[in-house]
């Protein structure tokens, strides 16, 4: 991959740069009324010396305002006007300034400039330098361009149009209004900001110390109400060397070198095509597929990107890319870094592009290279070619991180399960008391409320506790409860686990976290078995039934069912459970454990989101009902699970 730096910084407002936008702007006078008397009254040799560079109608208005104080607009144009003439050449004399103050660095370009010829631009440098020096209370000083050109950042005065074009090119975006004008800074957090935030842009503001409380207002209030301003910085005038550090190690992305063409889909935000087109900033063309599984499945896609034909071929390169909230989205890049980098096989997970991860406003996308070839896991299984894929998952791909719960600590722990149980039935996003609507879900940005239609179903199935009264009395029974505790998936349901010639690939590794050794293999029997696919049928919901019964019906104890005396729908799911009960023990855990640990994460299951369906059968809701059936009787058996462990005197520990 051939990678351009983006080293252009975009400057916008009324306070310009030394090198870049020296003329005197509006506002730039900061004290109209003590520089016109100065003027007015030739004070100084300095004053004396513009009066004479000045038209002589100057007189008559300097006349007026010092006895007035009226159009000071009318002044400060005329002013302006007069003194960006006087600055443009030729140099001003050395005498007269004989007895001002001048900066370091005005004394050091002026010996520079005395050695050769000053260019025009060179000439309009010193000659501001100077006016600032003279008229430090009168004149804003332009800020200081030097830190930015040693970090070869270079530096564009632009207005807002001019910004926008420049956006996937640019590196940062520096605001800089004059004194006390907090509704322009406040305009940039409404525009302009989100979408050079949107681009990965360095964000910058220069605030005088009298505004710089205000503008840090406006940007928690912009970070609240509408999620934007996150990156945005906030310097103090002075501080230029600081914000040219922090542009320069910012971490914009690569130059956006071309703009590919995407074939159509249907993003849910514009700022999403934004992230994708900088992820793939060396591409000509790229199309993109859901990727069903995952938390944020709705924001996970395989990617065929058609990459530049003189570095790599003509033929697409297989990628996923997942969107999410930066924050989210930052913590999942992490984990990949400590977690799944150091402690699942390369060949078993996908590896992350960390020059194609971006980050943007609301969004950021993680993107990685995608296993070619790979079934979903319950396709695999129920084709019934997935022979030993569930204990390669565990006894391979995810050996590393289960090992870890053996040599972390010297003996089983025994607080903490019933913490680990109430937050995965609750969920960290579900409010904290369900009794009202306690199965609520999110559908396209759109409330809707499944607690009511579940628990109705579930009640008719013979289901006789609330949620609440069931959480707690699972809370109570988890207490003290002997177990092995350490490194878990955190999100292990069938979705993220793909399958290629016999090995088991992991991905998202969003909720990676610590927890019961017994968390992944209950997650994903829960997931497998009250599941639902475009491949059920609601017609065989009996049978399902009958085999769930079957599978539970040794309660308290939780025992591999027998194997299938004969072929049936669900005998691939029996097979699935029989390997899952296995490593579920191979974890040493006892009855007790692994049997609240199921009802945990079946009460967790009934919670979440309705699974999607692309596929023409969801039309008559079908499979949406089944879905929705197969939740309310999971209530049912979480039920039977946490009855059966509290009715044991004593509990069963080991």
């Amino acid at each position: 991959m051939i990678r351009k730096e983006r080293t252009l910084v975009l400057a916008i407002g009324n306070v310009g740069f030394d090198s870049v936008s020296p003329t005197i702007l509006f506002g730039d006078i900061t004290d109209l009324s003590s520089f016109a008397k100065r003027l007015f009254e030739k004070s100084d040799a300095v004053s004396s010396h513009l009066r004479t560079r000045m038209r002589d109608a100057i007189n008559t208005h300097l006349a007026d305002y010092n006895s007035t104080k009226t159009n000071p607009e009318i002044l400060h144009a005329i002013l302006g006007e007069e003194l960006n003439k006087i600055i443009s050449g030729p140099l001003l004399s050395k005498d007269v300034f004989q007895n001002v103050l001048l900066r370091p660095k005005t004394i050091e370009l002026r010996e520079e400039l005395d050695k050769k010829s000053p260019d025009e631009m060179e000439v309009i440098q010193l000659n501001r330098l100077l006016l600032e020096d003279a008229y430090p209370l009168e004149l804003s000083r332009t800020l200081d361009s030097q830190p930015f050109l040693e970090r070869n950042l270079s530096i564009r005065a632009v207005t807002k149009d001019e910004a926008l074009s420049c956006f996937a090119t640019a590196r940062a975006l520096i605001v800089a209004e004059r004194d006390g004008d907090i509704a322009k800074i406040k305009g940039h957090f409404e525009s302009l900001l989100p979408t050079a935030e949107q681009h990965g842009l360095a964000l910058a503001i220069f605030a005088s110390s009298t505004d710089e409380d205000k503008i840090t207002s406006i940007k928690t209030e912009a970070m609240k109400e509408k999620g934007v301003g996150y990156t945005v910085e906030i310097y103090a005038r002075q501080k230029t060397k600081e914000a040219a550090e922090y542009i320069a190690r910012a971490y914009v992305g690569p130059f956006q070198r071309v703009f590919p063409k995407i074939d159509p889909i249907k993003l849910k935000d514009p700022e999403m095509e934004i992230l994708l087109r900088r992820a793939f900033f060396d591409c000509n063309r790229i199309r993109l597929e859901h990727l069903l599984g995952g938390k944020a499945s709705e924001g996970v896609f395989t990617v065929h990107a058609w990459c530049d034909a003189r570095n790599v071929g003509p033929r697409p390169l297989p990628f996923f890319i997942k969107f999410g909230q930066p924050d989210g989205i930052e913590v999942e890049r992490q984990i990949y870094q400590t977690h799944a980098e150091l402690y699942i096989p390369f060949n078993l997970r996908p590896n992350l592009d960390r020059h194609r991860c971006v980050r943007g406003s609301k969004y950021s996308a993680l993107v990685g290279n995608f296993v070619e070839d790979a079934t979903p896991l319950r396709e695999t299984l129920r084709q019934g070619v997935g022979d030993g894929v569930l204990f390669a998952l565990f006894e391979t791909s995810l050996k590393a991180f289960r090992v870890q719960a053996f040599e972390k600590y010297p003996s089983k722990q025994t607080t903490g399960l019933d913490a680990f149980v109430k937050d995965r039935v609750r969920g960290k996003a579900r409010p904290p008391k369900i009794d009202r609507s306690w199965c609520e879900t999110m559908n396209d940005g759109e409330e809707v409320k499944e607690g009511t239609k579940i628990l109705t179903l579930a009640a008719s199935y013979g289901l006789k506790s609330k949620p609440e009264a069931l959480e707690k009395l699972l809370c109570d029974t988890a207490k003290d409860i002997p177990h092995w505790w350490g490194p878990t998936h955190g999100d292990l349901h069938a979705g993220n686990v793909m399958v290629r010639r016999g090995d088991s690939i992991l991905i998202d590794f969003g909720s990676v976290a610590d927890g019961p050794l017994t968390a992944d293999p209950a997650t994903l029997e829960v997931s497998l078995v009250f599941g639902t696919d475009a491949e059920d049928d609601a017609k065989d919901f009996d049978e399902w039934k009958a085999f769930v019964d079957s599978a539970y019906a040794c309660i308290p104890c939780i025992r591999p069912p027998t194997p299938a005396s004969e072929p049936t729908t669900f005998v691939w799911l029996r097979q699935a459970v029989r390997e899952l009960r296995h490593i579920l023990f191979g974890c040493d855990c006892h009855d007790n454990e692994a049997a609240i640990v199921i009802a945990a994460f079946l009460m967790r299951f009934a919670r979440l989101p309705i699974e999607t369906f692309d596929d023409p059968k969801l039309a008559d809701r079908k499979l949406y009902d089944l879905a929705v059936s197969r939740r309310a009787y999971g209530l049912l058996v979480a039920e039977k699970l946490v009855n059966s462990v509290a009715s044991l005197t004593p509990p069963i520990k080991k």
